[in-house]
């Protein structure tokens, strides 16, 4: 590992940066390190731990929940439009946590894209 662009940059010399590579090198297990290092399990550096899920995965899940509550919903607006015993408070309880369930993913989306849209404009 090259470390001389590294020396004297904020007082450390080549000897700390060595020391400090070989202190993570030490906590990240061997297995671990040639599958993708730390890059994979944030955590390994800490002793281990569970594998925190990345963005992708959390959006997912979130999006996936969002059409469980609107398929759940559709189908007691079903149930009750054919005349089964289905109470319309649960009904209009059921929309409602939907429809809150959409404006929150829009609200999140809104917010999303006006982040990167200030990253994009973000001077270098």
């Amino acid at each position: 590992m090259a470390i001389e662009g590294l020396a004297g940059a904020a007082g450390i010399g080549p000897a700390a940066i060595e020391s400090m590579r070989a202190r993570v090198e030490s906590l990240v297990p061997r297995g671990e390190a040639a599958q993708g290092g730390i890059a994979g399990n944030p955590h390994a550096l800490l002793g281990g731990g569970p594998r925190t899920p990345d963005f992708g995965e959390v959006l997912s899940q979130a999006l996936g929940s969002v059409t469980e509550l609107q398929s759940a919903s559709k189908a007691k607006q079903m149930d009750l439009m054919m005349g089964k015993d289905v109470a319309v408070h649960d009904v209009m309880a059921t929309a409602s946590e939907a429809g809150i369930a959409v404006q929150l993913t829009t609200a999140v989306t809104s917010k999303a894209l006006a982040a990167y849209q200030e990253i994009w404009r973000m001077e270098i």
